[in-house]
């Protein structure tokens, strides 16, 4: 059998492969969870401002003088907007900013809270509730778009789970303290 004298000669390369999606996150090193904990306070926020309107409406009733029609608009307006919402702003938080757009919804989603606790009728009432459910929108799927972009693998997993958690607990806690404070305070609305 012949030999050949160039194969013993040439240096023997492994095949290059293209940086994986694991080798890229491995240069820039996953956030803590301290640097998610706003994420999740936001989540937390979203799934209670919504479901404390369901406690509240008793009382909306009876302070505002609403009907059952705009009782029953305070929790459909809510859920229209943010429903609406979503995938719009979703979009516009790949383009412009993820953070920015967390930011301004959370800053949107307190400040209308505050104005749907002062709504002096149930017209003001519904338009409150109508913007506080886009603020959430605005602000919730950065939520999500900024772990999924962050993390990878078992890190992402905890990440959701804890989304999950957050937002469980949001949406539970909106009727207990929701409870609560109308216990509390009887039946003054503002």
């Amino acid at each position: 059998m012949r030999r050949n004298p160039a194969a013993d000669t040439a240096e023997v390369t492994a095949p290059t492969m293209p940086p994986t999606e694991t080798a890229a996150t491995e240069s820039h090193p996953a956030p803590g969870g301290a640097v998610l904990w706003p994420l999740y306070v936001g989540a937390f926020l979203a799934t209670f401002m919504f479901s404390v309107s369901n406690i509240a409406i008793p009382a909306v009733k009876t302070a505002l003088g609403a009907g059952d029609s705009a009782s029953a608009l305070v929790v459909g307006l809510f859920s229209a907007a943010f429903a609406s919402g979503l995938i719009l702003c979703g979009r516009i938080g790949d383009r412009f900013g993820r953070r920015r757009l967390f930011t301004l919804g959370t800053a949107a989603l307190v400040v209308i809270s505050v104005a749907v606790g002062l709504a002096p009728g149930p017209a003001e009432l519904l338009i409150a509730r109508t913007v506080q459910g886009f603020a959430a929108a605005v602000m919730m799927p950065q939520i999500l778009a900024s772990i999924q972009h962050a993390l990878n693998g078992t890190e992402r997993l905890k990440a959701i789970s804890l989304f999950g958690a957050f937002s469980g607990v949001g949406t539970v806690g909106g009727q207990v303290i929701g409870g609560g404070l109308i216990s509390a305070f009887g039946d003054q609305w503002g």
